[in-house]
């Protein structure tokens, strides 16, 4: 699979024969890394991309385009169908898998925002609460 490569350079001083370069750095992500950052395992991600590349495909068909062992592509494909990366259909008696839109991974971005604005917010809610508690606390003071 290709890669994303993004080269930094940050250039300081400019002169009529010469220029210097101050800093340069340079490195690659692929798009298996940034699969990762959504916790799909690697056969989730070979099937993910194999679907992306084929259309709709069988599992022998994506089994031998992949590599990957029957028994496991059948429980990497059903992973996706959960998290709503890839479906199916039965034709003919054969069942069809299909990637989703990789736009998918946009609305997973944005479930997992609104679930941490919820989180956030009743957290929130805990702190107002402790402190509300902490301005009426009464102590008993004794004097002898």
């Amino acid at each position: 699979m290709s890669n994303f490569c993004m080269v930094y350079i940050l250039i300081v001083a400019i002169t009529t024969t010469n220029f210097y370069i101050i800093y340069l750095q340079y490195y690659c992500i692929g798009v298996e890394d940034i699969l990762r950052e959504f916790r799909l395992t690697d056969t989730e991600i070979k099937l993910y991309l194999a679907l992306l590349k084929t259309g709709e495909a069988t599992v022998p068909d994506i089994v031998a385009k992949t590599k990957v062992y029957k028994s496991n592509a059948h429980d990497a494909l059903g992973k996706l169908e959960q998290r709503g990366l890839a479906s199916h259909v039965k034709k003919e008696n054969k069942m069809f898998f299909s990637s989703i839109d990789p736009q998918r991974f946009f609305e997973i971005i944005e479930d997992k925002k609104q679930d941490l604005e919820l989180v956030f917010s009743c957290l929130n809610n805990s702190i107002r609460q402790r402190k509300q508690k902490e301005k009426f606390m009464f102590f008993p003071v004794w004097r002898a």
